[in-house]
C-alpha cells in the first residue's frame, strides 16, 4: 500500500514538474517573438534615422559650398573696389512708435 502511494505522490510531483516546465517553455518562446518583434521595430527607425541623416548630410555640404563660394566671391569684391560700381546702404527699418493706451472713462460713484 504504501507503494502505491509513493507512486501517486512520484507521479503527481512529475506531473507538476513536467506541466510547469511546459508552461515555462512556452513562455519564454511568446517572449522570444515579442523581443523579435521589438528588434524589428527598432532596426526599421534606424535604418530611417540613417536615411534622413545621409539627406541632412548631403544638404549641409550643399549649402557649405554655396557660402564658401559668396564668401569668396564677397572677399574678393571688398578687396576689388573699382569693380564694385555702386555701394548700397542699409535703409534704416521703420521704428514703430509705441502709442499710450487710452485713459479709462472716468467712473462715476453714486452715493
Amino acid at each position: 500500500m504504501q507503494s502505491a502511494t509513493l507512486n501517486k505522490i512520484t507521479l503527481g510531483t512529475l506531473g507538476l514538474l513536467l506541466t510547469g516546465s511546459i508552461g515555462f517553455g512556452i513562455h519564454q518562446s511568446n517572449q522570444a517573438s515579442s523581443w523579435q518583434q521589438e528588434a524589428a521595430g527598432w532596426q526599421a527607425v534606424a535604418a530611417q534615422t540613417n536615411t534622413v541623416s545621409l539627406q541632412v548630410t548631403t544638404e549641409n555640404k550643399q549649402l557649405v559650398s554655396k557660402f564658401n563660394k559668396l564668401a569668396a566671391s564677397t572677399s574678393a569684391a571688398a578687396t576689388a573696389p573699382a569693380a564694385v560700381a555702386v555701394s548700397a546702404q542699409a535703409t534704416p527699418l521703420p521704428v514703430a512708435v509705441a502709442q499710450p493706451a487710452p485713459a479709462a472713462a472716468p467712473t462715476s460713484q453714486a452715493s
